[in-house]
């Protein structure tokens, strides 16, 4: 499905959003971005989290923050795909705490505005030699 400029648009927003938040480790931002009852999956072998929106959200407000480590903010899409005009698909990748990650993030739309209702992601140590 094509989406609409607008829906894009907003997609693109909320990720950026997104990323500004795991930057800034602050749960009050990403609450803006994720529904209430999303889940946030690990999918790195030995490493099974699968959280509700609290248990995340308590573990991002008791981290030191990449931007209080002085690390620059590093979020990219890699590419988004609309399955209607409720439904959207994005994958990510950023770096921080000398790891980076591969993000699936699910979108719905929810009362006119894009939230993340799923989050899947997969973390490798960041390849400093690159």
């Amino acid at each position: 499905m094509t989406p609409n400029r607008e829906a894009f648009h907003d997609v693109v927003g909320i990720i950026e959003t997104y990323f500004e938040g795991l930057h800034q480790a602050d749960s009050t931002i990403l609450s803006d971005v994720f529904h209430a009852k999303a889940h946030y999956i690990n999918a790195t072998a030995g490493d099974d989290m699968n959280y509700d929106m609290p248990t995340y959200f308590d573990i991002v407000d008791r981290r030191t923050s990449p931007a209080d480590l002085n690390e620059e903010l590093e979020g990219r899409i890699l590419s988004i795909a609309f399955g209607n005009d409720r439904m959207a698909f994005v994958v990510a990748r950023s770096t921080m705490f000398r790891r980076d990650y591969l993000d699936f993030l699910t979108l719905t739309l929810v009362d006119g505005s894009w939230k993340i209702i799923a989050k899947v992601f997969t973390s490798t140590p960041k390849n400093e030699a690159a």
